[in-house]
């Protein structure tokens, strides 16, 4: 029963972070293929740019996983509340 609860974890954990990587990675090769392109060596572009990425994502996803965490851990704790189980 607790590795059930342990994969849900891992699970949640990684559907609540992907969101934020897939946006990182993605505006990284993009920045990447344009500085190689137009053969660009600033490093403060393309950090300015994901930051900016990254934080408009976590906006408009922030209360759907803030929702899916509150679930499972009230699921937890209601668990642990349960005497005997």
């Amino acid at each position: 029963m607790l590795s059930y609860y342990v994969n849900q974890a891992l699970w949640l954990s990684f559907l609540v972070a992907a969101p934020v990587v897939i946006v990182t990675m993605v505006i990284g090769f993009v920045l990447g293929f344009i500085q190689a392109i137009f053969q660009l060596q600033d490093q403060a572009l393309p950090f300015a740019i994901k930051l900016l990425c990254v934080t408009l994502t976590l906006v408009m996803l922030g209360p759907w996983m803030a929702g899916t965490l509150m679930q499972f851990t009230e699921a937890i704790l209601t668990l642990i509340a349960l005497p005997g189980q």
